[in-house]
């Protein structure tokens, strides 16, 4: 009976570190295409950070500066409610991207990110912004 008290306890153990290194550490997948008369790009895919900025692995910037990326594509989602969305973008206003970083907002950030472009260019909301290469995309 104690066995078997001891095998759900380590199932469970089991199970919850898999939940938070799966939530807590950023996983990267490097594709590499070619295509013919196009020149050699490193393009970046970050989605669904829900607040989300800091990893067991590194913070966000320090995770995409280190592939020097010609573009970053961020898709929502990338805050759960207003307070975090702030912090989100000077997060992403850290990011080093070449030719820019293109910004497609998700449900969670919509109503908040209404008049976002002119906050960032007026620095009213996110001040860190203010040298950042971003388009939004609506």
């Amino acid at each position: 009976m104690c066995g078997s008290y001891l095998a759900i306890l380590l199932s469970l153990a089991a199970g919850a570190i898999y939940v938070v290194v799966q939530t807590l550490y950023a996983q990267t997948t490097r594709v590499h295409l070619t295509v013919k008369d196009l020149p050699s790009l490193t393009l970046i895919h970050i989605t669904d950070l829900h607040g989300r900025i800091r990893f067991l692995n590194g913070s966000l910037h320090r995770l995409l500066n280190r592939w020097r990326p010609d573009m970053v594509f961020v898709t929502g989602d990338l805050a759960q409610n207003s307070g975090q969305l702030a912090y989100v973008m000077d997060e992403i206003a850290r990011v080093r991207a070449k030719r820019g970083i293109y910004f497609v907002p998700g449900n969670y950030e919509r109503e908040e990110m209404r008049g976002a472009e002119d906050s960032l260019s007026s620095q009213r909301t996110y001040p860190k912004a203010q040298s950042m290469h971003l388009r939004f995309c609506f």
